[in-house]
């Protein structure tokens, strides 16, 4: 049961879904390991070098959890023709989104640009799709690319796993992405609530889970409260 809910515990943390089962039973302690903390700028720069060279539509597939705050299960799901390239804006079916709700979502950093040479593909394909049906086995090179399959479910994190996590020695999850583009963005001067829009989160406090730097720093201010001595 321990196993369970701690790989359950992850999948939610990625949210692939929308609720967890096991939150109800109450003894059991979930572990966060470092995995969960933001890649550092220096383990992002190793990062998107390894994934530009390995597999460059995997790398976008990482910059838009990265810049746009979309999730992995959205990203699989996104066909070309929810590409915006008039507004800039990625605008995701409500039947595939966390929340069930339809969003825009601005395309930030240089997303636009990633993005922008899929503005001529057939509208039906999956943007990060592959051509073989049923998710088989093919090389790596011509995936996460417009196709008219999707990927399997599974397929990021495995190549996550495999790329970064074993080749590159990184222990940094796949979701962790977002949590780094949450800390850059605030850093950069975005607001919370700006932030909160574009991750399509109901409440502040969903938003400020994934800001590791704010948890810094509030509990460095926690350190320069003065307090009656007794």
């Amino acid at each position: 049961m321990r196993l369970s809910r701690s790989i359950f515990h992850e999948v939610l943390e990625a949210e692939y879904t929308k609720t967890n089962p096991f939150n109800d039973i109450r003894n059991l302690k979930v572990v966060k390991n470092i995995s969960n903390v933001p890649p550092t700028d220096e383990e992002m720069r190793l990062i998107c070098a390894e994934l530009r060279k390995e597999n460059y539509g995997f790398y976008i597939f990482y910059m838009l959890i990265y810049y746009c705050g979309i999730r992995p299960e959205e990203l699989r799901n996104l066909k070309i023709k929810q590409l915006n390239f008039k507004t800039r804006s990625i605008e995701l079916d409500a039947e595939f989104t966390k929340t069930d709700k339809y969003r825009a979502v601005p395309m930030i950093g240089n997303s636009f640009e990633l993005l922008k040479n899929y503005e001529g593909c057939n509208p039906e394909y999956y943007i990060f799709g592959t051509w073989v049906p049923n998710g088989g086995r093919h090389s790596r090179k011509n995936w996460f690319l417009p196709n008219p399959y999707q990927i399997n479910e599974d397929t990021p994190n495995r190549q996550w796993n495999k790329l970064i996590k074993i080749g590159l020695g990184i222990n940094k999850n796949l979701y962790s992405g977002k949590h780094k583009g949450a800390d850059d963005k605030r850093e950069a001067g975005m607001d919370i609530k700006t932030i909160c829009t574009i991750f399509g989160h109901s409440e502040i406090e969903m938003t400020e889970r994934y800001m590791h730097s704010l948890k810094v720093e509030r509990l460095e201010a926690a350190k320069n409260v003065k307090l009656k001595i007794f």
